[in-house]
């Protein structure tokens, strides 16, 4: 009720719920505003906390050894019942808008938008599973059903690609409304690192670049030697010492052969991991160098970093093998030759990746409770350890990078490659929805609780879901007209011409689809409007 007597009933969006109205605290008008939830409260306490005392200073001088957020254990046994409960991997699937508020109410607005994004994707993933499914049973079940089929599943998962960013839009738009981060970008802390009034003494944001542009030739050259050495071994195995023994005692030049190339496949996998993992450290100490004010300008230095590099370290062994050999003529004899040997790749590589990231996930849990274990021993006595105790020794996480960019590499595997292993997209289901449950477990019993930030969307990834988005048209009308039958027997003229129609019309439907869905639903700016007008009755100008 405002001041003159009229009440002002909370606005409600498409689906019926409710959606809160936020502004900046008042003192003098306590009564109109909510309670200050968990995550609100350590948020002021820390920032106030923070403008009398350094923690880093303190840390520094050995005063103290760590600062941070506690769990609350009553939360997290209600987590644990979902969010965190391995044994329901299943339950993303049947995700509702409200599930991501307990997330957002405990762990705060930007892990809240990773868990809604990554859980969106995964439930996303059933279309093009299910397609690949049926594509590879009827390729199966009658091999000569059309030949046309590869083509008209590369235009579906380009279709997929150019779509699914928008649809994430509209979601994302509903979310900053409900949990109050409309321009929350405005209202970011000065990171703690931050040295005012200092400039770095040399250029790093140049030196940055050319270092990337380093490690992306370093890449390319990698990737080369790797696939001339191994052209090299398969047609002269006699000249090597463990392919010549092999041969001598009686084994087929065809399957010391095969054995090579499956070596080779399995170099390229670590090659493209430990390439991965070194780009990653040098990218942080770069952008730590480069002194950014805010975390918000520190993570979109970092992205933009990470992505183009990790990006095209992961995809380029595959259109090397799909786009580059066939041209330069070395595939193998057979007439799906360079197809087979980059389904191979992709298998080896995409299991092999899902295989270490639930396992890295799942041994950090492990790891934790053997050190926990330790820990009590040495303690003797009772053995027990207080809830602070505990908390203290579990991990840290510094961000969500990497966690993002495993996301970002597979999706751009899915969109860009599953008209070659036609079960990709299936496998990345699965694996996806354990991995979800143990990313709920990592940050509610391995890891500390992090400290509540806030955002407004998923930030600086947006613009890389976007471009992996148009990449995966690239390609999949690239394997479309010169990979797969029947358009790959065409003419080159012929094959260019189709390539640039079929590019041009499906990035023309994106667009179409872009400016005939709005990114802001209808009910999310009406009740913008709405609130506007209420606040300025119920509290005034303020």
């Amino acid at each position: 009720v405002d001041k003159q007597g009229r009440l002002h009933k909370l606005a409600t969006d498409t689906f019926g719920r409710c959606i809160a109205m936020y502004h900046a605290y008042l003192p003098n008008k306590e009564q109109w505003f909510q309670p200050f939830g968990s995550i609100h409260r350590i948020q002021m306490v820390s920032r106030h906390v923070s403008s009398f005392v350094s923690f880093q200073e303190l840390q520094r001088q050995g005063i103290t050894l760590k600062e941070f957020p506690m769990h609350d254990w009553d939360a997290l046994q209600a987590l644990g019942k979902d969010f965190a409960n391995v044994t329901s991997w299943w339950r993303p699937l049947m995700y509702s808008y409200s599930d991501m508020d307990e997330v957002r109410n405990y762990f705060g607005e930007e892990l809240a938008f990773f868990f809604a994004w990554t859980t969106f994707f995964t439930r996303s993933l059933v279309f093009p599973a299910a397609v690949g499914l049926a594509v590879l049973a009827i390729k199966v079940a009658a091999p000569e059903a059309s030949e046309w089929l590869p083509s008209y599943h590369a235009a579906f998962m380009a279709c997929y690609a150019a779509t699914m960013n928008e649809v994430f839009k509209r979601i994302s738009h509903r979310y900053i409304q409900k949990w109050g981060m409309k321009d929350y970008r405005y209202a970011a802390h000065v990171r703690p690192e931050y040295e005012a009034g200092w400039e770095p003494v040399l250029p790093w944001r140049h030196i940055s670049h050319f270092i990337s542009v380093l490690f992306i030739a370093l890449i390319v050259l990698s990737v080369v030697a790797n696939h001339v050495v191994k052209l090299h071994i398969t047609s002269n195995p006699e000249e090597y010492w463990l392919t010549g023994l092999a041969l001598h005692y009686g084994c087929s030049k065809r399957n010391v052969n095969t054995v090579v190339l499956k070596i080779a496949a399995v170099g390229q996998t670590i090659q493209i991991l430990l390439l991965d993992t070194a780009w990653g450290y040098l990218a942080r100490f770069l952008t730590d160098k480069e002194n950014h004010r805010t975390g918000d300008q520190q993570s979109s230095a970092l992205v933009g970093k990470l992505v183009p590099v990790k990006l095209f370290n992961a995809l380029f062994p595959f259109l090397y093998v799909g786009f580059l050999k066939p041209c330069l003529g070395r595939c193998r004899p057979d007439v799906d030759g360079c197809i087979l040997e980059l389904k191979e790749y992709l298998i080896l590589f995409f299991i092999s990746r899902s295989c270490y990231s639930l396992a890295y996930l799942k041994l950090a849990d492990v790891r934790i409770t053997e050190e926990l274990r330790d820990e009590m021993e040495k303690m003797g006595g009772s053995g027990e350890m207080s809830f602070l105790q505990i908390q203290a020794k579990l991990g840290t996480l510094e961000d969500l990078t990497e966690d993002y960019m495993q996301y970002v590499t597979e999706m751009a595997l899915v969109t860009c490659f599953s008209v070659i292993f036609r079960a990709l997209s299936a496998i990345a289901l699965f694996t996806n929805l354990v991995e979800l449950r143990l990313l709920g477990h990592r940050h509610c019993f391995t890891l500390r609780r992090v400290y509540p930030a806030g955002a407004e969307g998923t930030g600086a990834w947006s613009f890389t879901f976007e471009a992996v988005g148009r990449l995966a048209v690239l390609v999949n009308c690239g394997l479309a007209v010169f990979i797969l039958e029947p358009l790959r027997s065409y003419e080159m003229g012929h094959k260019l011409l189709v390539f640039v129609l079929a590019e041009h019309a499906l990035l023309f439907a994106k667009e179409a689809i872009d400016g005939f869905i709005d990114d802001v639903p209808s009910d999310v700016s009406a009740i913008a409007d709405a609130h506007s007008e209420a606040l300025s009755a119920i509290l005034g100008d303020v």
